[in-house]
């Protein structure tokens, strides 16, 4: 037999004729034959999709790691950003209050100076004027001394806070020199 038949016809073009003369003669023989390719085909089609769904598994669990890392890794980050706004933030306090700190000690060297200088161009009026005393009275050096702080004197000398202490520095300067008289 050339081929198979078909509702009374005979289908012999459809397979090669090289592999018709190995198929069995016998119709259910060939079906069984048909049904074994049946067979075999389908679990080679399904270890071939199992393959894949394997792959697809694996390729998918690499996918969720690297998406659990890369959360973690954002997590962290956020965390590190949030710390570094934080420190930001108290830098911008801690600069803001070390500039109003900065403006108050420059203030308070301000004031100091212009005190400094008072105080300053103060003493030189003040032996200026000693001077101009003495030298028109004649007067001892030791008011210079007094002024000045050097020791010449039996008695102790008042400093500048005990003479601010007194009535007047030309007052303190009086009896001082009236001390240091009765003293001689």
């Amino acid at each position: 037999m050339d081929g198979f038949q078909q509702g009374g016809r005979i289908i012999g073009d459809a397979i090669p004729k090289e592999i018709m003369s190995v198929l069995p003669t016998d119709p259910s023989e060939q079906l069984e034959l048909a049904h074994r390719l049946a067979n075999l085909a389908f679990s080679s089609k399904v270890a071939s999709l199992e393959g894949d769904n394997n792959q697809l598994r694996q390729t998918l669990m690499q996918r969720q790691s690297q998406l659990k890392a890369s959360e973690r890794k954002t997590a962290n980050l956020e965390l590190e950003l949030a710390d570094a706004q934080d420190k930001m933030r108290q830098s911008m306090e801690e600069q803001a209050k070390l500039v109003g700190e900065k403006n108050a000690l420059v203030g308070t060297v301000k004031k100091l100076n212009r005190d400094l200088a008072k105080l300053d161009s103060f003493k030189r009026n003040l032996l200026q004027s000693l001077q101009d005393e003495e030298e028109v009275g004649k007067e001892p050096a030791y008011v210079s001394r007094i002024i000045t702080g050097t020791s010449g004197a039996k008695r102790p000398l008042l400093g500048t806070a005990q003479l601010r202490g007194r009535r007047g520095y030309s007052t303190a300067v009086r009896h001082e020199r009236h001390a240091s008289l009765d003293a001689i």
